[in-house]
């Protein structure tokens, strides 16, 4: 959320508009992710897979916060 405000105080135009959609669809991934966990922790025969995916998810929305911080931190630079 603070990436977000500081998108918001930044008054440039350019690629800090997508940064904001890209941490909202990031923080979707997220919850996929928390979901994906407690289903892995709650289920009987999937456990595994779903662990697994829930990993992925994890990895891919945290990839994800990284590429949109490095392109803010060089936009805003």
């Amino acid at each position: 959320m603070t990436v977000i405000s500081i998108v918001k105080l930044s008054k440039r135009p350019g690629i800090s508009n997508y940064i904001d959609e890209i941490l909202a669809v990031d923080s979707a991934i997220f919850l996929l992710s928390v979901f994906l966990s407690y289903l892995s922790l709650r289920s009987a025969g999937l456990t595994k897979r779903l662990e697994a995916f829930a990993d992925n998810t994890f990895i891919i929305g945290l990839a994800l916060m990284v590429i949109s911080g490095f392109a803010l931190s060089f936009e805003l630079f």
